[in-house]
């Protein structure tokens, strides 16, 4: 249920915590990386990208249907932006929690 997701949250926080103490001038091309299904897309593109890109504080979000490189792997896709973004955030939906690719994104953004 949400516990599960919650426990991942903290384990991305707390490892992405203490990177940023190793080294603090590390630099992320992203202030977030957003999991979501597919089939949530337009919510997405329409209210959440637009809600936190387009209004101050002006975030930069990585979302796949943007940002992934063509001809990648989803797999290294993923990696990549998870690494690349100082956050994730996860839009957790009945169509994200029934998703395997949605699993794989929470699992990576854990760190």
């Amino acid at each position: 249920g949400w516990w599960f997701c919650y426990v991942f949250y903290l384990a991305g926080r707390a490892f992405r915590h203490k990177e940023l103490v190793r080294n603090p001038a590390r630099r992320f091309c992203y202030d977030a990386f957003v999991a979501y299904s597919s089939r949530d897309e337009r919510w997405v593109v329409d209210q959440l990208v637009r809600n936190l890109e387009d209004n101050a504080p002006f975030y930069r979000l990585c979302i796949g249907a943007r940002d992934f490189v063509g001809g990648v792997a989803i797999t290294a896709n993923i990696a990549r932006s998870v690494e690349a973004s100082r956050k994730t955030i996860c839009v957790i939906t009945r169509n994200f929690t029934s998703s395997n690719w949605c699993n794989y994104e929470l699992q990576a953004s854990e760190g």
